[in-house]
């Protein structure tokens, strides 16, 4: 399952594209209150832990796409 985090200004409107219905700025604990499938949970999981910091850190090269 691909799976995508990102970094947003604050006060930034979620604008959901046409595959969406609708769009929600959510903390960690209400997104995964939310998810259908087990492997969803894992993925918020490791977004948080690789961004705890707001900063990915190491892998910061792999991940950080310029503007």
């Amino acid at each position: 399952m691909p799976v995508f985090a990102a970094f947003v200004a604050d006060g930034a409107e979620a604008v959901p594209g046409d595959e969406h219905d609708a769009a929600e700025w959510l903390a960690p604990p209400d997104a995964m209150a939310r998810v259908a499938w087990a492997r969803e949970a894992r993925a918020l999981e490791d977004i948080v832990r690789v961004f705890r910091d707001g900063h990915p850190g190491p892998i910061d090269d792999v991940l950080h796409i310029a503007p």
